[in-house]
């Protein structure tokens, strides 16, 4: 995780710099801001909670092992904080990926942005997920045509 922030950072100052010169319709800037609101959001629970949990030099030897408690009970808190955090880099990574593929077609990025459309179908593990088997269903039945 700790690797990959500095890689969400630039693609948020990428979508920002392509808003602001307009290469992204109104829908997907729309679709993408939450999607960063997200990210953002999740961002800061992840370090507040580490902020909680860490030691620091100066720690006594009692809040040290307070923290190493708060840590083992916040072990499945981080880790559907990360499930999370996965999903929304998907999404970031399938916006990307069409841009690239359309770009390499010979279409221009805003006429490709203004007619394509994005979908975010969370992992499995994400139990706040509301209408994915819908999704999914409509997904399978797709690829078996």
């Amino acid at each position: 995780m700790h690797d990959e922030l500095p890689l969400l950072i630039q693609t948020f100052e990428e979508i920002k710099t392509a808003c602001e010169k307009e290469k992204i319709s109104a829908e997907q800037q729309k679709s993408l801001l939450k999607t960063m609101q997200g990210c953002v959001r999740l961002t800061k629970m992840f370090e507040a909670k580490l902020e909680e949990c860490l030691p620091s030099p100066d720690d006594s030897f009692l809040i040290k092992g307070k923290k190493a408690i708060k840590s083992i009970k916040a072990e499945k808190y981080i880790a559907e904080i990360q499930r999370t955090l996965e999903t929304y880099k998907s999404t970031l990574k399938l916006y990307f990926s069409h841009l690239t593929v359309m770009a390499s077609s010979g279409q221009s990025l805003p006429a490709v942005a203004a007619e394509s459309k994005l979908y975010e179908v969370p992992a499995m593990k994400v139990n706040r997920s509301v209408g994915r088997k819908y999704l999914l269903d409509r997904t399978q039945e797709f690829f078996k045509a």
